[in-house]
């Protein structure tokens, strides 16, 4: 897939934190939304979709 830096780093930053998406700037998650890689688990926190999963597993090296 072929994702923005800010994209790749706002998925990197999501899958590495626990502490929700305030540092992910609004156009960037609405990217990512569009692109079906994370949705809307709560009103105010977002979590992967299954493709989501697969590619920051990808870019985080977890995937050989």
């Amino acid at each position: 897939m072929n994702l923005t830096k800010s994209q790749t780093d706002a998925l990197l930053k999501l899958g590495e934190s626990a502490a929700g998406h305030e540092f992910v700037k609004a156009p960037v998650l609405q990217e990512l939304l569009a692109l079906d890689l994370i949705y809307w688990r709560q009103a105010d926190e977002v979590d992967f979709t299954p493709a989501g999963e697969e590619v920051y597993d990808e870019l985080a090296g977890k995937v050989a």
